[in-house]
């Protein structure tokens, strides 16, 4: 594993408190029905809520999230970060960017949350094979990296958000509300002229 980054380490010593986590499985869990107030029409494999069995969850269901990072310490505090918000559950993750693209080709997942800089596949590379796999799958790449060019590659390859690790938790937590409304987001420290 390769050591953090001071930012990194800024952000789990201010943010979060650390949790066990179990590194390029899948989550138990079925694919929760797509909720009516998301922006996306419903996929083949996801029914409306309203088709969904007596008893089973309501037009609220959580939006799947898949999540890379090879930083175990960073995927165990965004696992914290998504378990408090009712809107999104955690049904995969991976320590490589080989290994999340097979979990999204398999599991199409609402969102992904990729790392920029992970060993084999690059958030990059992610980003460009998840949009061919699974083109319903809304991906944000999260980083350390604050230069502009690589926020304009994640944008030119897909990616519909770009997110600062050493930014709040509640960054993020934005940026998947932002993306599942049919937007796009990055980080308040971008200037929004990269959206362009």
């Amino acid at each position: 594993m390769s050591p953090l980054s001071e930012p990194s380490r800024q952000l789990l010593r201010n943010t979060f408190k650390l949790l066990p986590v179990t590194v390029g499985v899948v989550l138990p869990s079925t694919r929760p029905c797509r909720s009516a107030l998301a922006a996306q029409p419903a996929s083949v494999d996801s029914p409306p809520c309203e088709e969904r069995a007596e008893g089973q969850a309501s037009a609220l269901a959580p939006h799947s999230v898949a999540l890379a990072d090879d930083h175990a310490v960073v995927r165990m505090n965004l696992k914290k970060l998504l378990a408090r918000e009712a809107d999104f559950r955690l049904v995969a993750e991976a320590d490589n960017g080989s290994d999340v693209v097979r979990l999204v080709t398999e599991l199409q997942p609402d969102l992904l949350v990729t790392d920029l800089a992970m060993p084999g596949l690059d958030g990059i590379e992610v980003t460009r094979a998840v949009r061919r796999a699974s083109p319903d799958t809304r991906v944000i790449v999260i980083s350390v990296h604050k230069e502009e060019p690589y926020v304009i590659r994640a944008l030119e390859e897909g990616a519909r958000g770009y997110v600062l690790k050493n930014h709040s938790g509640t960054d993020l937590i934005a940026a998947l509300r932002a993306v599942l409304a049919g937007g796009r987001y990055l980080s308040p420290s971008f200037p929004p002229s990269l959206l362009d």
